[in-house]
């Protein structure tokens, strides 16, 4: 996990993603957990990708009813 000046990993949105997707080593998933827990800017990112799946899955759910 690579770390930005500000102490934000420097792939938050795709961290996110994959801590969403359940594709992220345990350590590692708790460690982004510890960070987002004192970090707005990375709990918004977090919100807004897990908010984003959601979406996804409704349509993927609407798109393939009779």
């Amino acid at each position: 996990m690579s770390v930005t000046v500000k102490g934000c990993p420097g792939d938050a949105a795709e961290l996110a993603e994959r801590y969403w997707m359940r594709r992220l080593p345990a350590g590692d998933a708790r460690r982004f957990e510890d960070h987002v827990a004192g970090c707005p800017d990375c709990a918004e990112k977090l919100y807004q990708t897990k908010a984003f799946i959601e979406a996804i899955k409704i349509a993927g759910r609407r798109f393939l009813e009779p």
